[in-house]
């Protein structure tokens, strides 16, 4: 998706971002639930080494706003990234269906 792009790059804090995108300087965290307690630290860990943070999630809303520096993406954005290749929106409905049903039986 994003050529200039490197997948677990070790920033110079040793922390290790999902994605870090070289051009645009973006990091993005991947993570099944929006409201993930560990969002804030990851936050604090990569604001100093990229211009943009995305968290693409699965389930759930943010617990609280943040910096306008922060994006979250939810499954619908997910879904209009892959829509042309379909064993992969395949295995992304399947997974979505799955920690989907979970919430809700947590609930």
């Amino acid at each position: 998706m994003f050529p200039d792009s490197e997948q677990h790059k070790i920033l110079p804090n040793k922390t290790i971002p999902d994605f870090y995108e070289h051009t645009m300087k973006k990091i993005i965290e991947v993570k099944i639930n929006a409201a993930d307690t560990t969002i804030p630290s990851a936050i604090r860990n990569y604001s100093p080494y990229c211009n943009r943070m995305e968290i693409w999630h699965l389930t759930g809303k943010p617990s609280k706003n943040y910096k306008n520096k922060v994006i979250f993406r939810g499954p619908d954005y997910i879904r209009s990234l892959i829509k042309e290749d379909k064993e992969l929106l395949e295995e992304f409905t399947k997974m979505l269906n799955h920690y989907s049903q979970n919430e809700k039986e947590k609930h």
